[in-house]
């Protein structure tokens, strides 16, 4: 009984302190309150970085192995993703890729996902990751594929992006959740 009574005391100590926390971060924020729009651009919250990276995911679990036009499913796939890596959002995250704001970011996308996604994303992500690397190292190869798949960028040729440190980050939760890294299919490009 005394050990549940302690329990809850420090549950309740805990909870006080992150609403004392959340309060004084709240007024700190709003005492450095940005002065004009370029300065709101710059302080983005992570939930805007996490929606904008689950919606360049949604490209990887939205269509299945053996469907038409899945080579064109995979390159607008690969273009979502390569355009939120090349975004302000995709270049601050990847600037310290170690953060929570990454991690946590692909975590929560992974928990929104149904069953029936994330064995599509296990189906897919092989391919498109593949295709992303394949873009970035020969944009003008690709051009004519995303122009069909209606990919909101086709020319790919001033890419900034850091991709490969993504595609790391995207491998270690593949692993993470399939015991293996992704099998890159042989010859595709």
């Amino acid at each position: 009984m005394k050990h549940s009574a302690l329990l809850a005391g420090l549950g309740l100590g805990a909870l006080l302190g992150a609403a004392a926390y959340g309060a004084r971060h709240r007024r700190d924020r709003a005492a450095a309150a940005p002065d004009s729009a370029s300065d709101l651009s710059m302080q983005k919250p992570p939930q805007d970085t996490a929606g904008a990276l689950a919606d360049s995911l949604q490209g990887t679990v939205s269509y299945g192995q053996g469907t038409a036009g899945c080579t064109l499913q995979h390159h607008k796939a690969a273009a979502d993703v390569l355009d939120w890596v090349d975004s302000d959002a995709g270049h601050a995250a990847l600037a310290d890729p170690d953060s929570i704001t990454l991690t946590q970011a692909l975590q929560d996308w992974w928990a929104t996902l149904t069953p029936a996604q994330q064995e599509r994303f296990y189906e897919n992500w092989p391919e498109v990751d593949q295709r992303a690397h394949a873009i970035t190292r020969q944009p003008d190869d690709h051009k004519e594929h995303l122009d069909v798949a209606g990919a909101d960028r086709i020319d790919y040729s001033n890419f900034k992006g850091d991709y490969p440190t993504f595609s790391r980050y995207m491998a270690e939760l593949y692993t993470a959740k399939y015991g293996h890294a992704p099998q890159h299919p042989a010859g595709a490009g």
